[in-house]
C-alpha cells in the first residue's frame, strides 16, 4: 500500500512540476512587471496541488 500511495504522489509532482514548466515558458523571461503573474500562477498550482493531495489522503 505504501508503494502505491508513493507513486500517486510522485505522479501529482510530476504533473504539478509539468504545469509550472509550461507556464514558465508561457510567460517568457521574467521581467519585474512579471512577477505578480508568475506568483499568481505558482500561488494556483500549489493550492490545486494541496487539494489534490488532501483528497488523495482521503482515500486511502
Amino acid at each position: 500500500m505504501k508503494e502505491a500511495m508513493r507513486d500517486k504522489v510522485c505522479q501529482l509532482i510530476g504533473k504539478y512540476q509539468a504545469e509550472e514548466a509550461f507556464h514558465r515558458e508561457k510567460a517568457g523571461p521574467i521581467h519585474s512587471s512579471n512577477w505578480p503573474d508568475t506568483d499568481a500562477v505558482k500561488a494556483a498550482c500549489c493550492r490545486d496541488f494541496l487539494k489534490d493531495l488532501e483528497k488523495l489522503l482521503e482515500e486511502r
